[in-house]
C-alpha cells in the first residue's frame, strides 16, 4: 500500500473523529441530546477503522497525525474564516467542523504523505 492511499485511510478516519468532536460541541451549544447518535457512531468508526487501518503506524506517525488534527482544529475554530477572506476577498460563514475537515484534505493529507516517506 503506498503513502497516498495510507494517507487517504488517515484522511477518512478523522473525518469520522471530526464528526463526532463536532456533535459534542452541537451538545454543548445546544443542550439537545439527540446529538449522542452521531457522537457514537462518528467516534465508533474513528476507533474501528483505526484499528483495522493505522494500527502498524509508528510513534513518529502519532506524533505528527496528532499534531497536524490539533493545529487544524484550532486554526479552523479561531483563525480560518479571517484567512480565507484575507486569500479570496469573500466572506465565507461555514461551520468550524467544516472547515476542520477541509483543512485536514488540504493541509493533512500532504503532511501525512511526507511524514510517511520519511519515517
Amino acid at each position: 500500500m503506498n503513502d497516498f492511499s495510507k494517507s487517504f485511510q488517515w484522511y477518512i478516519v478523522n473525518s469520522f473523529m471530526v464528526g463526532g468532536f463536532a456533535s459534542i460541541v452541537m451538545v454543548d451549544a445546544t443542550g439537545n441530546y439527540r446529538w449522542i447518535a452521531p457522537i457514537a457512531f462518528s467516534l465508533l468508526m474513528a476507533y474501528v477503522l483505526w484499528y483495522f487501518w493505522c494500527k502498524d503506524y509508528e510513534k513518529k506517525i502519532m506524533i505528527i497525525n496528532a499534531l497536524v488534527f490539533i493545529g487544524n482544529g484550532l486554526l479552523s475554530y479561531f483563525y480560518i474564516e479571517e484567512l480565507a477572506y484575507v486569500i479570496t476577498g469573500q466572506l465565507y460563514e461555514l461551520p468550524a467542523a467544516l472547515w476542520w475537515v477541509v483543512l485536514n484534505a488540504i493541509v493533512g493529507i500532504p503532511a501525512m504523505v511526507v511524514a510517511l516517506k520519511v519515517t
